[in-house]
């Protein structure tokens, strides 16, 4: 029936999964424009007092839905892909990714 199908289309389909940060044992799924990044959200919390915050306040799910992606909770954040991107990539990577690719940008 239509109804049936409405309930059951993925919520997601638009979503591209990051291919440099999206991590097959991550526990949350943080989304920027209609990019996924799957991460562990005890290590942003430990890092980001901003991250803690927001994964601390219930995220609404669209239209009464369960908000999962790949049975991860999803949070949505209004920066763009490339900045949460480098972020996560800094996170994960430490000072010294950070430290190389400053390098390689001058």
């Amino acid at each position: 029936s239509p109804a049936l199908s409405m309930a059951t289309k993925p919520l997601y389909q638009a979503l591209e999964k990051d291919p440099q940060v999206w991590l097959d044992d991550g526990n949350v799924v943080v989304v920027a424009q209609n990019t996924a990044f799957r991460v562990h959200k005890s290590l942003l919390s430990r890092h980001s007092d901003v991250f803690r915050d927001l994964f601390t306040i219930p995220q609404p799910p669209p239209s009464g839905a369960v908000d999962l992606y790949d049975n991860c909770p999803v949070v949505h954040v209004s920066d763009t892909r490339f900045d949460l991107r480098e972020l996560l990539r800094v996170v994960y990577g430490g000072v010294r990714w950070a430290f190389v690719y400053i390098c390689v940008l001058d």
